[in-house]
């Protein structure tokens, strides 16, 4: 299956990813309030260290393995049943431990523990990335969007009033259990059955560490800030502080999604040894998110009042700050992102991915024991900032000579001159005294026009061809 087709596939998951949240958002956040949000990410960022052992990184390794045999049946379904194997066992001592430490120390909020213990079952059941080893999204895509919208259309039926907060977790933990679930049907068509006897199940333990470890450093970064402005703050900060940082994850979908589809793919031509073909991908990939990086942030910095105030309601009001101190991240994450999945996994360079990352994450945490106590929620943000930065740069200087990012960045000044004429757009727009949907609907129309028109001026050659793929792509299907 064609990358093209395949990111279409991610593409359309990714979008319903952002519309849902678009529509669903606003209510939430008016419903359940900041409180109620505050509540649900502290009790999750909790709920998500348990999370850690019960992927064990799994996931991730498991995907690259299947990609590397998935043209050998026998050795696919072995390595497919040994990590199903695997995660069974781990996910039944995670939960046992999990349990013992709401008894112990969760009584105020152990109804909702309880609730997001499913979760962690969910775990034992994942097999997403077998297809995604197979570079086959439609399943997962298909999947994850019938699962979403049936917890969008109830969401509206079931949670009317803030006390319905736990049946909001639920419904979200629920959907995602039923949803490994539904991945499970027609897996017979690609596995056949192993005998035990030639199964060598607890290797993939050790060869998995550096994912685990990955993972875990991943989590901490992203959730050591909501559990400790839920403990030096506030909930109802923290659910500030948590729909800012789920805006800038939005936007985040649309750059980062062309990762996963990536990952499988650059892990076999690695194997064929076309290096090549990778710089190639790599060059595709690094356009395609400096270009929406730049057009992205200083849009939702010119908007950013408008759009806390519309899309959370008043409760919210504050977290535009957070938003935009939140922004950057955009862009620093992204090509993180891109170093790690489509070039250090793929390549087997797991030791200098966590390199960075625990390089990243200690820097983080040391910056958010430091600031989050005197600077409250701005400290949180400039954290995050600082965590994300090192990691970028320590990425840089680990593949810097194996792979010449100036070599393959091309003409990215032009993204930067392209966005300049937004931030113009964005202030000329607050002087305005008609701050309406209308108008701020108006102010992204005229920076989407102005950003690619500069690039087409420039004659950018990663937006002209791909202007000509999806031409060639829409021809095709009008004549099928």
């Amino acid at each position: 299956m064609s990358v093209l087709k395949n990111y279409s596939y991610n593409l359309l998951y990714q979008i319903t990813l952002i519309i849902l949240p678009v529509l669903s958002i606003p209510y939430i956040s008016r419903v359940i309030g900041s409180h109620g949000i505050g509540v649900y990410a502290f009790t999750s960022s909790i709920t998500q260290y348990f999370l850690i052992f019960a992927n064990l990184g799994l996931n991730i390794y498991a995907s690259r393995e299947i990609a590397y045999v998935k043209h050998d049946v026998f050795k696919r379904s072995k390595l497919f049943t040994e990590i199903i194997i695997i995660q069974f066992i781990v996910t039944t001592i995670v939960l046992f431990a999990y349990y013992l430490y709401i008894y112990s120390f969760c009584r105020s909020y152990a109804n909702l523990y309880i609730i997001q213990s499913i979760s962690i079952l969910s775990m034992a059941f994942d097999i997403s990335w077998f297809y995604i080893g197979l570079e086959d999204f439609k399943k997962n895509v298909i999947r994850n969007i019938v699962v979403k919208i049936t917890a969008f259309v109830l969401m509206f039926l079931i949670i009317k009033t803030p006390a319905d907060l736990w049946k909001y977790i639920l419904l979200s933990v629920a959907s995602m259990f039923l949803g490994q679930l539904y991945m499970w049907f027609g897996i017979g068509k690609f596995i056949d059955k192993i005998h035990l006897n030639k199964l060598q199940i607890f290797q993939h333990l050790y060869k998995a560490k550096f994912f685990f470890l990955i993972i875990t450093i991943g989590v901490i970064g992203v959730n050591l800030n909501k559990t400790l402005i839920g403990l030096f703050v506030n909930t109802a900060e923290l659910g500030k502080y948590d729909m800012a940082y789920r805006l800038i994850t939005m936007a985040l979908i649309m750059i980062t999604s062309l990762g996963s589809v990536m990952t499988p793919r650059i892990s076999t031509i690695y194997i064929q040894g076309d290096f090549l073909r990778i710089k190639g991908y790599l060059k595709m990939s690094l356009q395609f998110t400096l270009l929406f990086s730049f057009l992205v942030i200083p849009l939702l910095i010119g908007i950013s009042n408008n759009l806390v105030h519309w899309f959370l309601g008043s409760q919210f009001s504050g977290a535009e700050l957070y938003l935009i101190l939140l922004s950057p991240m955009i862009l620093l994450n992204s090509l993180s992102n891109l170093l790690a999945n489509q070039f250090m996994i793929p390549s087997g360079n797991e030791k200098k991915y966590l390199f960075s990352l625990i390089v990243g994450c200690l820097m983080g945490i040391l910056s958010s024991i430091i600031l989050i106590p005197k600077f409250m929620v701005i400290g949180a943000c400039l954290s995050v900032l600082i965590g994300e930065s090192t990691i970028l740069l320590s990425h840089i200087y680990q593949v810097k000579n194996i792979v010449m990012l100036h070599n393959i960045i091309g003409k990215g000044w032009q993204f930067i001159v392209a966005c300049l004429p937004i931030i113009l757009c964005s202030l000329i727009f607050k002087k305005m005294i008609w701050n309406t949907i209308f108008m701020t609907t108006i102010q992204i129309i005229i920076s989407f026009l102005i950003y690619f028109g500069v690039l087409l001026m420039f004659k950018n050659e990663f937006l002209i061809s791909a202007i000509s793929r999806f031409r060639v792509l829409f021809k095709y299907r009008v004549n099928i």
